[in-house]
């Protein structure tokens, strides 16, 4: 990454992380990283806690970044209280997350020594540690080493250490990581130096943003860092407004990174203290943050699992679009993703829903704050409406914020909900838009990308038989229909997978990264219901969101429909519709024309029985479908000849949906 960008000459970046000290701190930065995975950064790295359980905390963070986030992660590791056995058991439990990058470094001394000795059967020094990594792994590992342009505690002199640097290098490292530092010109002087010893490995700088004046002056009293006089004197005038000191010392660090790139350097490493604000207005002063001039790059339309065995895989389902990590937990058992593909003998065993991930994120609280209480359904179609107009960050079937692919047909989604069509999943057609399109675009350079319109949600029983009669008179149409007691119905033709997304790249076959199948869609359905249920259990049992919201997951249909991806959950059905004609973008926006669902304003209230008043006749008793549009109810379609090898399944060609549990 760091010679692509020296070749490109187009400038990255990267960040820092540390363990934190609690358990819902570690849960909070995870969350910051993802968000902040949004910035672009080339890498992470994850310092390392000396020692017990912050050494194995520095191991369990970086397994999570390349296996849940996909984040390309570079871990710390020190000499301080590690014996070899430590230092062997840390690069093996990197080995297995699949990182290939190691920061190897002597360390501090522990807080209740003064000088700095090795532990008993440890390294004395880091080009000892890094030796020690090239014996055991090869060429496995890129191996970074530590920089010190203005000296460190037990070594002032430059030029000794410069000495020590060149050991290092020559022991197998291949980058260089600096100490932070504000002195521009005297980086740069220390470069010439670093490269007229001969050290030819890419040089990274290390920058700190400045979050308050306080942290500003502690960080460079410890770190012995230089502060130039201007900037002394541009901080200490405002050091008593947070906001300002950020302001002036975001534009003081961009300034810094610009000579720093005039330089010859081509990537910057920021120490972002688990913050994000000042290191993203850094970066926006410099104009690296996403636009449509530099857009983000993406290997596929998913965020990929780094973890060892799971860096060639390039087919997934769909419907685990937004919940990547729920995704990555569920099938992380399975043994056929280093071949890539998704076919008939990939194991159909997703992991229990329990697994750790699965469930609703956030406290009962910070969900009813997010979400609200709703009493109505329209109260609850409002919910779908503000995150499609990013006035919310997030959905319970969808971790992050609505993505600008869904600028095209925000409109349209939003009409779907206000009529009480819910939607979770959606995705608009695309014919051959290049893969550097900043909206659309993914894979390499000079291909192209192809994906079929794709509307997922949820529909109230009152609509289901007459929407999907609608599907079946369109030959470009399939869909998936399910409610929560699991009685399948789908027009498909088989139960293999049918490719939603593709794309053609020279000198490669075609890549198909998103589909939908049969089986995948059964454990994501149990999902979906489960992440309606979390969301009504955020409610007290007998107050009216948590009877609507359960009455929803109990009787409305998850349903995916194959052109425009739009996932709604509304009457516990699901619906998936999928359009097969990838020229056409609004194919599947007809099938609901004159359709909304009924009693969008009445106000769900509790009843002593258990029952609400929301429910009609045929969903309270279980023997009918009520009359939904005109359309009378049918009887169980089930297929009970005996040929279907999935007796879970029945194809709605033959039979059409059943209504009642």
């Amino acid at each position: 990454m760091l010679a692509e960008a020296e070749s490109s000459g187009n400038p990255t970046f990267s960040f820092e992380f540390f363990p934190p000290k609690t358990a819902q701190g570690v849960q909070n930065l995870y969350d910051r990283m993802d968000r902040m995975h949004g910035l672009g950064p080339s890498f992470i790295d994850i310092t390392w806690g000396a020692g017990g359980r912050s050494a194995q905390l520095t191991a369990e963070m970086v397994a999570v970044a390349q296996s849940q986030y996909g984040l390309e992660t570079c871990m710390h590791l020190t000499c301080t209280d590690m014996g070899e056995g430590m230092v062997d058991a840390a690069l093996k439990d990197a080995y297995k997350a699949g990182c290939t990058n190691i920061l190897a470094l002597r360390g501090d001394p522990p807080r209740e020594k003064e000088k700095w000795t090795a532990a008993e059967g440890g390294f004395q020094y880091a080009k000892d540690l890094v030796k020690h990594i090239k014996k055991t792994y090869g060429d496995h590992f890129d191996i970074g080493v530590a920089g010190y342009p203005e000296g460190c505690d037990d070594e002032k002199d430059v030029d000794v250490l410069i000495d020590h640097l060149k050991e290092k290098v020559d022991a197998g490292g291949s980058f260089i990581v600096t100490q932070m530092f504000y002195d521009a010109e005297n980086f740069i002087k220390w470069i010439g130096k670093v490269r007229a010893k001969g050290i030819t490995v890419p040089i990274v700088p290390g920058i700190l943003p400045i979050s308050t004046y306080a942290s500003f002056l502690r960080r460079c009293n410890h770190m012995g860092a230089a502060v130039p006089p201007d900037w002394a004197a541009a901080l200490e005038e405002v050091k008593n407004d947070d906001a300002a000191v950020r302001s002036i010392g975001s534009g003081l660090v961009a300034e810094l990174c610009r000579k720093i790139l005039k330089a010859g350097i081509h990537h910057l490493h920021f120490y972002t203290m688990n913050l994000a604000q000042a290191t993203r207005m850094v970066l926006d002063e410099l104009e690296l943050t996403p636009s449509e001039s530099r857009p983000l790059k993406h290997a596929l339309p998913w965020r990929q699992s780094l973890v060892l065995g799971r860096r060639e895989e390039d087919v997934r389902p769909i419907f685990w679009k937004n919940r990547n990590k729920s995704y990555v937990t569920r099938t992380q058992e399975w043994d056929e993703f280093p071949n890539g593909r998704w076919g008939d003998s990939r194991s159909p065993a997703f992991g229990e829903l329990d697994a750790y991930g699965i469930g609703l994120k956030g406290s009962n609280e910070q969900n009813r704050k997010l979400w609200g209480e709703p009493k109505s359904l329209k109260d609850v179609a409002d919910v779908f409406v503000k995150y499609l107009e990013k006035g919310i960050d997030s959905l319970p079937w969808s971790e992050l914020p609505i993505g600008g692919e869904s600028d095209s047909i925000s409109h349209e989604l939003i009409n779907l909900n206000q009529r009480g069509f819910l939607t979770i999943n959606s995705q608009p057609a695309v014919n051959g838009a290049k893969s550097s399109d900043p909206v659309h675009g993914w894979g390499p350079r000079n291909g192209y990308v192809y994906q079929k319109a794709y509307l997922e949600l949820l529909v109230h029983p009152d609509l289901i038989t007459t929407l999907t009669d609608r599907i079946e008179k369109n030959p470009d149409l399939t869909y998936y229909s399910v409610r929560k007691d699991g009685n399948l119905r789908t027009n498909a033709p088989s139960d293999g997978p049918n490719a939603v997304t593709w794309g053609v790249f020279p000198g490669k076959e075609i890549v198909q990264p998103t589909i939908v199948e049969t089986i995948s869609f059964l454990a994501w359905k149990d999902e979906a219901f489960r992440l309606g249920t979390d969301w009504a259990h955020c409610h007290s049992a007998l107050s009216p969101s948590r009877q609507l919201l359960d009455n929803i997951m109990q009787t409305w249909y998850l349903v995916n429909i194959g052109k425009s991806e739009f996932l709604r959950f509304y009457d516990v059905t699901n619906l998936v519709v999928v359009n097969n004609d990838f020229h056409e973008n609004h194919g599947i926006l007809p099938l609901f024309e004159g359709l909304s669902a009924p009693d969008l304003d009445k106000t769900f209230e509790s009843t002593t029985n258990g029952c609400t008043n929301g429910e009609t006749n045929g969903q309270v008793n279980g023997d009918s479908h009520p009359q939904t549009n005109g359309v009378s109810g049918t009887t169980n379609g089930e297929n009970t000849n005996g040929t279907n090898p999935h007796p879970e399944i029945a194809h709605s060609v033959l039979t059409p949906p059943q209504a009642a549990a």
